[in-house]
């Protein structure tokens, strides 16, 4: 269990779609901010698509007529600002979105307002869940594991829906949330649905 209670109000839940794996030669093609009162979303339109990753591309599912109208990242950077000002970045493999977010930034000329601090739920997924029995740290090998829907998959949506879902679970972990797990392993069934 956590030790020291955060306050929901302080993260920023974040997932980051991108057109590779370099935040120096990639960009940001989609983004997911959730706080305590709000969930924003949207493609961006990316400006050197021609450098893009086309394994990237096929996993996000990028295409033309999808992202034809979306807002350049200019365009949203006060939004992003805002709701991510004085706030601790919250996401699975949350290094790599700030990275990208940090870059993208430093590139148009804004400051990161976020708290340096960040927190990451594939450590917590490797307190609590890998000691269980969970073998990979991805996303979708968790959701695999508690029995959670992978449909929407690999969208910044659905991908910072569920790194707030597994937070809010895996911060209130405790000898209790651990046995109903293992019971519903046990009995590969969905008796106790984890993390609603």
């Amino acid at each position: 269990m956590m030790k020291k209670k955060i306050d929901i109000k302080n993260l920023a839940f974040i997932d980051l779609e991108t057109t590779g794996l370099n935040p120096v030669f990639h960009e940001i093609i989609e983004v997911c901010i959730i706080t305590h009162d709000s969930v924003y979303n949207t493609k961006i339109q990316p400006s050197r698509i021609s450098s893009a990753d086309k394994d990237a591309l096929k996993i996000t599912n990028y295409n033309n007529k999808e992202w034809f109208d979306s807002p350049k990242f200019k365009d949203i950077l006060p939004k992003i600002q805002q709701l991510t000002a004085g706030r601790m970045l919250c996401g699975h493999h949350v290094s790599f979105d700030h990275a990208f977010l940090s870059e993208q930034l430093s590139r148009s000329g804004a400051p990161c307002l976020f708290d340096r601090r960040r927190i990451d739920t594939v450590n917590l997924a490797f307190e609590h869940l890998k000691p269980l029995g969970l073998e990979s740290l991805s996303l979708d090998s968790i959701r695999t594991f508690l029995g959670w829907s992978k449909e929407g998959a690999h969208t910044a949506l659905k991908d910072c829906k569920d790194a707030k879902r597994l937070f809010m679970y895996l911060s209130q972990f405790g000898p209790l949330e651990r046995a109903k797990l293992r019971l519903k392993r046990a009995f590969n069934g969905y008796l106790i649905e984890g993390g609603k």
